[in-house]
């Protein structure tokens, strides 16, 4: 994350016309938003309109790691102190929503933002439930004024098995709206 977003600003300072477009896949998609909201901290306003962000099939918080698919895999009365209400569940939840992609996005000045940001979510994900991508996509909203997200058909399998093709186009058209952005 700190790699990315420092070999991005040095590649700008170093290179008045380069443009950057950083992205990522489920975790990945997270961990690119981070980098590209601590590279836009970093970066003037003219460097940071030549940064792009294009996460694909993201969330904001980690505490998808622990709701949808995992969810019935974790034995959370073993974990709980042998309450009925499950304390260990909602302990953890409680953590994990204690961080967020708005803790890097909120420090942002409101003249800086990025030169373009598409996600693409999928409807019907298990792993990453449509609640946690509406929140991934509202708080992208803060990197730039206006954002693309497009809505993939199927959920994160569907996504993962036509990455090569879906992942490469979501890329494309985000490095054109950089481009058109000029």
């Amino acid at each position: 994350l700190q790699e990315a977003a420092m070999l991005t600003t040095y590649c700008l300072s170093k290179s008045p016309s380069t443009k950057v477009c950083i992205t990522g896949f489920s975790w990945g998609a997270a961990m690119s938003s981070c980098a590209a909201s601590v590279a836009l901290l970093g970066a003037s306003e003219a460097e940071g309109k030549r940064i792009a962000c294009a996460p694909y099939v993201g969330s904001a918080s980690p505490v998808v790691m622990a709701d949808g698919l995992l969810e019935s895999s974790i034995d959370w009365k073993a974990l709980s102190t042998g309450k009925q209400d499950c304390s260990a569940e909602k302990a953890l939840y409680d953590e994990l929503n204690q961080t967020q992609l708005s803790m890097l996005t909120a420090p942002l000045n409101t003249t800086k933002s990025l030169g373009a940001v598409h996600v693409a979510c999928t409807f019907h994900d298990y792993f990453i439930r449509r609640r946690y991508a509406n929140d991934f996509v509202q708080q992208l909203r803060a990197l730039a004024p206006k954002i693309e997200v497009s809505w993939l058909p199927g959920g994160h399998i569907f996504a993962m098995t036509l990455r090569p093709f879906l992942h490469k186009r979501l890329v494309e058209q985000t490095v054109k709206a950089l481009e058109k952005a000029e």
